[in-house]
């Protein structure tokens, strides 16, 4: 609860192609860095982004962590997931997804920032892409199990739209995403949690 009560949105530049309004609202949440004796050395800030089918949420017990060690973290949703804009959106291309993140970090750290991007699966795709795309801004990349994206969606297009839409009920289940859960965590009283 206390993470979905630092979640902030702020409006981002995009090119008229992914939203004819030029702008997308991104949803993320800051933990800014403690400054104690023993973390006296400054480090870039952290942009960290989430998995497939998640939210900036998914770095609700990291995010702190780092925070408390001197690291100014940012954990941001991608286009498209989490508590993304989604109306007046033309494209949830892996492209939108990158200009998106791109323009969370020149609108809230700067157009001069330096960073170091993060990035856990689906994240982690997004993250390659923009430490590739901008090495001025991007100056140290943590990926965490990280996917790569690739041209087109494959077999994938030729499903029947009713089919896509009941395999994105049956991911967002909740036995299936609990069950899910159990299995991803050695401590499961610990981090397999409803929260």
């Amino acid at each position: 609860r206390q993470a979905a009560d630092r979640m902030q949105r702020v409006v981002v530049p995009v090119s008229e192609s992914v939203s004819p309004s030029q702008t997308a609202g991104i949803s993320y949440i800051h933990w800014p860095a403690e400054q104690t004796s023993a973390n006296s050395k400054k480090s870039l800030p952290l942009v960290m982004v989430h998995g497939f089918d998640s939210s900036c949420l998914e770095y609700r017990r990291l995010g702190p962590q780092l925070a408390a060690q001197g690291i100014d973290v940012y954990a941001v949703d991608i286009l498209g997931w989490g508590f993304t804009q989604l109306d007046n959106i033309s494209t949830f291309s892996a492209k939108a997804k990158v200009e998106a993140l791109e323009g969370f970090v020149k609108t809230v750290l700067g157009e001069q920032a330096s960073v170091c991007v993060g990035g856990a699966s689906l994240g982690g795709a997004a993250a390659i892409e923009l430490a590739a795309a901008n090495p001025d801004i991007c100056k140290g990349l943590v990926l965490l199990d990280a996917q790569g994206f690739v041209d087109g969606v494959g077999p994938m297009a030729a499903l029947p739209k009713p089919l896509a839409q009941l395999g994105v009920q049956v991911l967002k289940s909740y036995p299936l995403r609990s069950s899910a859960n159990q299995m991803s965590y050695f401590d499961t009283d610990t981090f397999a949690t409803e929260d």
